[in-house]
């Protein structure tokens, strides 16, 4: 079972109903569903099902579990390989469109980044915010193609994002591998 708590019901209440077994409830995971149930920072479900003492599995980062089981996906390698390929090719103007600040994953995959283009001696091009939404993606790597030093390469924080950024790049006929390289995450079919 995913806890999700929604605008009708409060935490607290939802996860009594839980905890009373009035859900059918025998355990819990607390997974990450893009921007409905992705664990944030400060995050009070792991909390709240670990004082009520229900059996439960966090899908986020341990750091953040309160305690409780948690399984995580590494996202650090996959950017880092990303970037190096990237060099590789020769781009030294890389930016990256992020995810929202307050998920875990997205922390990651910027400061992934961050290294990486430390590591390689290139300096850390432009970050914007674009969510895990089409539109922020769009919008993101619109401000970021109409720069005066505009990236020639750009790392998105999702493919949804990185889906939309090559509709832009199209839109301002901005050639996609010939002057630009777009990049997503997540393995979106």
């Amino acid at each position: 079972m995913t806890v999700r708590f929604s605008n009708r019901f409060s935490e607290r209440r939802s996860a009594r109903a839980l905890s009373h077994g009035k859900a059918g409830a025998f355990g819990l995971v607390l997974a990450r569903e893009p921007e409905a149930t992705d664990l944030r920072h400060d995050d009070p479900r792991p909390a709240l099902v670990h004082r009520l003492g229900l059996p439960a599995v966090v899908v986020g980062p341990s750091e953040w579990s309160d305690g409780l089981t948690s399984v995580s996906l590494d996202d650090r390698p996959a950017y880092v390989d990303a970037v190096r390929r990237l060099a590789e090719l020769g781009h030294r103007r890389i930016a990256h469109v992020e995810g929202p600040k307050e998920f875990g994953h997205a922390h990651r995959r910027r400061s992934a980044w961050e290294e990486t283009l430390r590591e390689l001696g290139l300096p850390e091009g432009p970050v914007l915010p674009g969510g895990f939404i089409a539109e922020g993606g769009a919008r993101a790597t619109r401000a970021l193609l109409t720069l005066a030093e505009a990236p020639t390469a750009i790392v998105h924080g999702n493919d949804l994002a990185a889906t939309a950024g090559l509709s832009v790049a199209q839109e301002l006929g901005v050639p996609v591998s010939e002057r630009l390289s777009v990049v997503g995450y997540d393995d979106t079919p």
